[in-house]
This record gives structure tokens, C-alpha cells and sequence, in this order.
């Protein structure tokens, strides 16, 4: 991708936008699969901690 940005000599904002806005989507992709199916914090659901039962 770095290359194609440079043989399209765009200026050096777009550049960083091309790297910025994937990266901010992803990052923020993470933060609610991790939320949604994370394991390493309780579940809170009304203020109370869920527990997890072992089947």
C-alpha cells in the first residue's frame, strides 16, 4: 500500500489518512469483539458481575 501512495504522489495528509482511517476502524473492530466475547474482565450486566458456569 506504501508504495502505491507514493507513485500516486498525493500530498502527505492523504498519505497519513490512508493509513489513519483503516487503522482507527480496525483498532475500534477490536475494542467491541473484545467487549462482546473477551474473557479476561467479568461481564457486568445491571451493575453485578456475571458468573461464567463450567459445563
Amino acid at each position: 500500500m506504501g508504495g502505491l501512495l507514493l507513485t500516486a504522489k498525493l500530498p502527505l495528509q492523504m498519505n497519513f489518512l490512508a493509513f489513519a482511517i483503516p487503522s482507527v476502524i480496525a483498532a475500534s473492530a477490536l475494542v467491541f469483539i473484545q467487549q462482546q466475547y473477551g474473557f479476561g474482565m467479568p461481564r457486568l450486566r445491571n451493575g453485578k458481575a456475571l458468573e461464567l458456569e463450567a459445563n
